[in-house]
């Protein structure tokens, strides 16, 4: 069998062949004009080397293969473990990098301010601005990225459905990315005007600084943001946190009836809900 014959039966290319031959693993008669000539038995071994190089088998493994020397499964044995073991090392990086480069839920509080104990506590000045263990010198900001995110209230056995939007936050450094979003929106104004005095490229597509400039109550901006947010989110692609519906139907599996309020009092309860957030 020609050279080309092989290449198209075999779908290999002619620098493939000539390499394999150079490297011991066929070697194919020449006829009398000096052209390759390939066996049936060179068909067969170029078969298995395309195979094992398929699994991604070392030449000096293959060499062994056909040699006698080392068998087929017990090569693809050894391949098996260190992918595996190469997965649970890749498994552990991206881990890593997803606890790295996840965005961390904080409440903004100078000196004076009470917050929460669940979020981390965000400070800033005209040198630098803080949160846990991260501290941003304001001369390394090169820019910020505002967005939006929503989550969904809930509230004891059952969930009041209800939509609270959050300010995002990228603050790109030269070396480094700082995603945050802040859980406080009674600071928000006050930061935004912060980062209004620094020296630094904001972008804000949603305009959503000029919107709580504009709004004298947050509960003008949360009908603003409500209003808009569905345009918004396709728009910009905007996160939309907790599986509300499914979290919902959970809860009621495990709640007793007796447990569940009714309707009037589920309608009496959000009431008094958005009452206290638009307090905070």
């Amino acid at each position: 069998m020609k050279t080309h014959d092989v290449e198209e039966q075999l779908g290999i290319t002619k620098q493939a062949l000539i390499y394999y031959e150079k490297e011991g693993l066929i070697n194919p008669i020449r006829d009398k004009n000096n052209y390759r000539q390939y066996t049936q038995n060179d068909i067969e071994i170029l078969q298995v080397i395309l195979l094992l190089r398929s699994f991604e088998i070392s030449i000096d493994e293959i060499k062994l293969i056909l040699s006698g020397k080392l068998s087929i499964r017990s090569c693809l044995g050894t391949k098996q473990n260190y992918l595996k073991n190469e997965k649970d090392k890749i498994g552990k990086i991206e881990e890593k990098i997803k606890e790295y480069t996840k965005r961390i839920k904080v409440a903004i509080g100078n000196s004076g301010i009470e917050l929460e104990d669940d979020y981390v506590r965000f400070t800033y000045s005209n040198e630098k601005m803080e949160y846990g263990k991260n501290e941003i010198n304001v001369d390394d900001v090169q820019s910020v990225d505002i967005s939006l995110c929503c989550s969904k209230g809930e509230k004891d056995k059952y969930f009041i459905i209800y939509n609270l939007y959050f300010i995002c936050l990228d603050i790109n450094t030269i070396y480094d990315i700082y995603s945050i979003q802040i859980m406080n929106n009674s600071q928000v104004l006050h930061f935004f005007r912060y980062l209004k005095s620094l020296n630094i490229t904001i972008n804000d597509p949603m305009e959503l600084i000029k919107l709580f400039e504009e709004k004298k109550e947050y509960i003008e901006v949360y009908y603003s943001v409500n209003k808009n947010f569905s345009k918004w989110q396709k728009q910009y692609h905007l996160e939309i946190q907790n599986n509300v519906i499914k979290e919902y139907m959970e809860s009621l599996k495990v709640a007793k009836n007796e447990d569940v309020p009714s309707i009037k009092e589920q309608l009496s309860e959000l009431k008094n809900e958005y009452k206290n957030i638009f307090k905070k």
